[in-house]
């Protein structure tokens, strides 16, 4: 097996690919509704505010 930067950065442009293709599926099942991320900010500020 060749050991090196380069492998080692194909390795995680594939890991991001592959997570970047699992979000897009998610988003397509879940459209027209709040993110997650977008719960837990508002979740944040409200706790913040009080």
């Amino acid at each position: 097996m060749i050991k090196g930067p380069g492998l080692r950065r194909d390795a995680a442009l594939w890991v991001i690919h592959r997570c970047d293709m699992e979000l897009n599926e998610i988003d397509q099942q879940h459209s027209g509704t709040t993110t997650a991320e977008g719960w837990s900010e508002e979740g944040d500020d409200s706790s913040e505010r009080r």
